[in-house]
């Protein structure tokens, strides 16, 4: 099937359901862990997009996260609202990897952990960063972090300077790209030529 009939725009969704509670999840949902299951409702036609994750922690993790992205508009929240989203959610997840409600996490505990929710790092980058972090920071829970270490060390893994530093130079808040500096950035940064103002946009949305 076409790719696009798989795409939803995260402004169209009006609901992100646990479980398997569509109409299509109870006919074809059989031999798929409901716990890992759930459903996005979107468009005014409130269809479903039915979705199975790997683990019922990585579906907790999808939910929670897309819930955060439905509250508002990202684009008009002030950085320390974005900054208060992102520590929520940080820490709920921490929570929901803390199996023994120790409030702390081991070195594997957090390697994994980090994975889940950016899927883009390395496991030698985390493990390398745990272990000077730990150094570091030495204490009587050495070889452990808690919600504060974690957050700290996963802000620090998941900042990419170079993005951070185009960011400062093309955008004029310093947080996103609208259309016109986003042209600017293709056209100076790749090369791009005769590209509009009304594709970039395209591109934004």
């Amino acid at each position: 099937p076409s790719l696009s009939l798989f795409l939803v725009n995260l402004t169209s969704i009006r609901e992100v359901r646990r479980g398997q509670n569509t109409e299509s999840f109870c006919a074809n949902g059989k031999g798929h862990e409901e716990s890992c299951s759930f459903s996005l409702i979107h468009g005014d036609d409130y269809k479903s997009l039915d979705l199975v994750a790997a683990s019922d922690e990585e579906a907790s993790l999808w939910i929670l996260g897309l819930g955060y992205v439905m509250e508002g508009d990202y684009g008009s929240r002030s950085t320390e609202m974005k900054q208060q989203i992102r520590d929520q959610w940080l820490r709920k997840t921490f929570e929901e990897a803390d199996k023994d409600s120790s409030g702390f996490l081991d070195e594997d505990e957090l390697i994994g952990l980090a994975q889940r929710i950016n899927v883009g790092l390395p496991r030698n980058q985390i493990k390398r960063k745990f272990k000077q972090y730990d150094t570091e920071h030495g204490n009587d829970t050495k070889g452990k972090m808690d919600i504060n270490e974690f957050a700290a060390l996963f802000k620090e893994l998941s900042t990419r300077p170079e993005i951070y530093h185009l960011l400062m130079r093309y955008s004029a808040s310093h947080e996103f790209l609208r259309a016109n500096e986003l042209k600017a950035f293709l056209e100076t940064e790749q090369g791009a030529k005769n590209i509009s103002i009304d594709e970039c946009e395209n591109f934004i949305r």
